[in-house]
C-alpha cells in the first residue's frame, strides 16, 4: 500500500535539493584597466565612485590612521600595477601607484579643504 504523503514528499525533497544555476564569474581585473584609471586619476577631483565604475569594487578596503585607504590589485596579485587611493569623503586626496615596493608610501591629504 502507498502512502498519500510519499508523492509531496519526494517532490519537496527534489526541490530542497535543486541546485542554484552557476553564475558567471566575475570579469577579473587587468593591469590594463588598472594603468587606464590611473593614467585618467586626477587628484582632489576623482572619486571613489568614479573608481568603483572603472575597477570594481577595492582588492582592500581600510584604514591608515585616520585616513580611508581602497586599492586595486590585478588578477595574479601583479604588484607592478597596484592602484591604492587616500580617501576623504568619497575624493581621492593622494595616490600610488606602480611605485617599486622598496619606496615607502605616506599617505597624506595633498588637496586643499
Amino acid at each position: 500500500m502507498r502512502s498519500p504523503w510519499a508523492g509531496p514528499f519526494v517532490a519537496a525533497l527534489l526541490v530542497c535539493c535543486e541546485r542554484e544555476p552557476a553564475r558567471p564569474a566575475a570579469p577579473q581585473l587587468t593591469a590594463a584597466a588598472v594603468r587606464e584609471a590611473a593614467g585618467k586619476l586626477t587628484l582632489c577631483k576623482t572619486t571613489e565612485d568614479e573608481l568603483r565604475r572603472a575597477l570594481g569594487p577595492p582588492f582592500r578596503d581600510g584604514r591608515i590612521a585616520a585616513g580611508r585607504v581602497a586599492s586595486w590589485t590585478p588578477a595574479g596579485n601583479d604588484a607592478a600595477h597596484y592602484l591604492a587611493v587616500l580617501l576623504r569623503d568619497g575624493l581621492v586626496v593622494d595616490v600610488y601607484f606602480d611605485a617599486p615596493s622598496e619606496v615607502p608610501w605616506n599617505p597624506a591629504d595633498r588637496c586643499p579643504r
